[in-house]
């Protein structure tokens, strides 16, 4: 409240920051369950942000004090498969650049990854929040595995095929 407010809070050293000049952006799951269900209707849940609110309020998970202080709310929808694609896409080019800089390891990110990591790492509850624990259980062990038992090595180009991620 006191950064809303007053446009500044004290840090654990005593110093005081300034926020007068920042964009302060805050997210929640508050009411997921009734966007979800508006989804689920097809029912546009930004259309209806004064239902999101009044439950949202109605519930006790913030305080009407406290959304007021925010310029705008926005209702996000659900993410759809185009979404989920270049989520994973962004993700597997994180691991891309880690493995190169790392091991010399070139990731081939083709269409046959993306889809695989988009559907494992998708959670119509958590939306892509699960999408990093995929790639880290699945792609990435399976990279290590490859790794110990030597079949890739430093300055190697890897690409997953079919094959290969019917085991992830």
């Amino acid at each position: 409240m006191q950064i809303l407010d007053e446009g500044f809070f004290t840090d654990a050293f005593g110093k005081k920051v300034f926020t007068r000049n920042h964009i302060i952006i805050a997210t929640s799951n508050a009411a997921s369950q009734l966007i979800w269900e508006m989804g689920k209707e097809g029912i546009d849940p930004s259309s209806l942000k004064e239902t999101v609110i009044s439950a949202i309020q109605k519930a006790g998970t913030f305080k009407a004090e406290l959304l007021n202080r925010f310029n705008a709310i926005i209702v996000f929808h659900h993410l759809n498969p185009k979404n989920l694609k270049m989520i994973a896409k962004l993700m597997l080019e994180k691991l891309r650049k880690r493995l190169l800089a790392q091991k010399e390891i070139d990731l081939a990110i083709n269409d046959v990854l993306i889809d695989k990591v988009a559907e494992i790492g998708y959670d119509p509850v958590f939306g892509a929040r699960p999408m990093q624990r995929a790639i880290q259980e699945r792609v990435e062990k399976k990279i290590a595995e490859w790794i110990i038992a030597e079949k890739i090595d430093r300055g190697a180009k890897i690409e997953f095929k079919a094959g290969d991620l019917e085991e992830i």
